[in-house]
């Protein structure tokens, strides 16, 4: 005899039946669309906790169990190729670029140090055009900055500042 199904979620031995009919079927159905046995392994697991969570919604009026348990299975399989996607996607973004160790985070904040001195050098040239007559200029930095790009740039442009 068959108990209701949304027993299923709470009693225990209604869903080892339930599972019991249906699992074989479920894994065929996953197996047939995953190339992956572990995936497919992990993919039942997850059909059935979704189906302890959702078993309140099933209408045996709207069709039988084996039919809302495969629609479970597609909705499983779909969230599952979404969150692979992501994840591909996100390694593609990653792809190629290597993580930056001390050395590399020394020679960004010299850049950074540099590009500020030479910033100022631009704010006191424009302070300079833009003065008014008998106002003296604002003195330019002495240092020479230079922002070099790493080997193999599209352009390699040593700007220096100051005289």
């Amino acid at each position: 005899m068959r108990r209701r199904q949304s027993d299923i979620a709470t009693d225990p031995e209604a869903f080892e039946a339930f599972y019991r009919r249906h699992v074989d079927a479920i894994t065929r159905f996953l197996a047939r669309r995953v190339d992956d046995p572990h995936t497919v392994a992990d993919l039942v697991a997850e059909v059935f906790l979704a189906v302890l969570d959702s078993a309140h919604t099933y209408r045996p009026g709207l069709g039988s169990e084996i039919a809302w348990l495969y629609g479970v299975a597609r909705n499983t399989l779909s969230a599952e190729r979404r969150r692979a996607f992501k994840e591909t996607r996100l390694a593609d973004r990653i792809r190629g670029r290597r993580q930056l160790d001390s050395d590399d985070v020394a020679e960004l904040e010299e850049r950074i140090d540099a590009e500020s001195a030479a910033r100022q050098a631009f704010q006191a040239m424009a302070g300079f055009a833009g003065g008014a007559a008998g106002q003296t200029p604002a003195r330019l930095p002495d240092s020479r900055p230079s922002v070099t790009l790493p080997p193999g740039s599209r352009h390699a442009i040593r700007p220096t500042v100051g005289g």
